[in-house]
């Protein structure tokens, strides 16, 4: 990749960075916020799940934003609600305001989660949109996610004093700061060319192709551009045959359902369940209701739905969001340390598993995945009714590194992989919904649940959910 997109790919990946970053912002300090704001357990628990209902939001309407006003413009707008709400955050002086700021902060981690890869993807050079797609789709936008959750969790250990009255304020200011900064950033990156052309400025779409590529001999890849059914594809694709590697939130791959016309049978090798690609003429988009009605669309909206609800319901967030509160009753004076670490490791598994995916079967490693967090989970139950500190925190690393391997990045590829090409964006809708439903009952719950019977309760119940989830992949799946 030349080095111009390297620096684009920098400022863009800010945005998913940032949706890390406000995921994990609250879980270091949190004594220290429900202290200083007089805060019980379900006015923090809706502080933090609050963000899940604002990136819902906040992807529903990026799509069509950014179709309207290009995908610089809206993603400028979304790193300064990211400024914004750092800065509302950080002033709260009630809960009202600290959960005005997380809801803008969701708004603003949705629509970075829609924009960015699709914009990475549209600045990349045609050669390596085939070889680079899984790793943009999946692994590129959840290694960024982790790397902002990672960094707020090492700033919580520099802040010595984060205990003491306001240290927890520059914890959310600095996501302000870098909010404003990938802004600034953003200002000096080009328009993506497709989404010049589709606005009818080819001119424009040209002068930037000459810029990105650094050679004047763009014609070819601005015809095709130019040339391709636009209307009969996914928003932000830059080939019908390569509508992969757009984000977590768009398409991977486009995919047939099993037994469908022009399908070739699924196989315990094959990623996923996919098949082989449709044929154009079946190509038109269908709409949401269509896809939840239509009895040939059952299979894939249960599981597409099932597998985003099995992300969330296995409990990862509880991690992300509480994961300090989850080991500081029994490691007090390294439970800050510790949680760094484990979010140091998910990096690093989601980094290597990315390796994986076209080599392993995705129905395995999505199985795998729920089983061992389901074990992980009930050992680590097992471990706080206990008060074994050393084994809580190992447990909590597995269960969290099985969630790397699998159930982390893979998800977000099920629909395209699974779904007919027309279906994708209805697939992707549920998915969405299906996903930051289960982020907000997930971060809602367990603090109340934490408060009223003890955290080895949530995670017995992550344990029971998670079989549950095993078993469903093993029948749908």
């Amino acid at each position: 990749m030349p080095a111009i997109l390297v620096a684009y790919t920098t400022a863009l990946t800010a945005g998913t960075a940032l949706f890390g970053w406000n995921l994990a912002e609250l879980n270091a300090p949190q004594n220290a916020i429900q202290e200083d704001l007089g805060l019980g357990a379900a006015q923090f628990g809706l502080a933090s799940s609050i963000l899940a209902i604002g990136g819902l939001l906040g992807s529903a309407a990026a799509t069509p934003s950014m179709n309207a006003f290009g995908r610089k413009k809206i993603l400028i707008g979304t790193a300064i609600a990211f400024g914004v709400a750092g800065s509302l955050k950080a002033i709260a002086g009630s809960a009202t305001l600290l959960t005005l700021g997380r809801f803008i902060g969701g708004i603003a981690s949705g629509s970075a989660a829609v924009i960015v890869p699709i914009y990475i993807n549209e600045l990349a050079p045609p050669a390596s949109k085939g070889a680079l797609p899984n790793f943009f789709s999946g692994a590129l936008t959840q290694i960024s996610i982790n790397l902002g959750i990672l960094s707020s969790q090492v700033l919580g250990i520099l802040l010595v004093t984060l205990e003491n009255k306001g240290q927890w304020r520059f914890i959310l200011l600095t996501g302000g700061i870098i909010g404003f900064l990938q802004a600034a950033s953003l200002l000096f990156l080009p328009e993506s060319p497709t989404s010049l052309v589709a606005a009818g400025k080819i001119g424009e779409a040209r002068r930037m192709l000459v810029v990105i590529r650094g050679t004047s001999d763009v014609d070819e890849e601005l015809a095709s551009y130019q040339s391709e059914p636009r209307e009969q594809q996914p928003e932000g694709t830059a080939e019908t045959e390569n509508i992969a590697g757009q984000d977590p939130l768009i398409v991977a791959e486009a995919g047939q359902s099993p037994g469908s016309p022009d399908t070739e049978p699924a196989r315990e090798t094959t990623p996923l369940l996919g098949g082989s690609r449709t044929t154009e003429a079946e190509n038109s988009p269908i709409g949401l209701m269509e896809f939840v009605r239509k009895r040939e669309y059952r299979s894939g909206f249960v599981i597409v739905a099932g597998v985003m609800l099995a992300q969330q319901l296995t409990g990862i967030n509880a991690v992300v969001f509480y994961g300090v509160s989850i080991l500081n009753d029994l490691l007090p004076n390294t439970a800050k340390f510790l949680n760094a670490a484990i979010s140091a490791v998910n990096l690093l598994v989601t980094f290597g598993a990315s390796f994986w995916f076209d080599r392993v079967s995705h129905r395995t490693l999505l199985l795998g995945s729920i089983f061992s967090m389901g074990i992980s989970a009930a050992i680590l139950s097992i471990c706080i009714a206990c008060d074994l500190a050393i084994p809580s925190a190992v447990s909590t690393l597995v269960f969290v590194t099985s969630f790397s391997m699998g159930l982390g990045p893979l998800p977000w590829m099920v629909a395209s992989l699974r779904i007919a090409q027309k279906g994708i964006g209805a697939a992707q809708s549920i998915a969405l919904i299906a996903n930051w439903m289960g982020t907000f009952l997930v971060g809602f719950v367990v603090p109340v649940i934490a408060d009223a019977a003890g955290m080895y309760i949530v995670f017995a119940v992550f344990a029971v959910l998670s079989f549950l989830c095993f078993a469903w992949g093993v029948y749908f799946l």
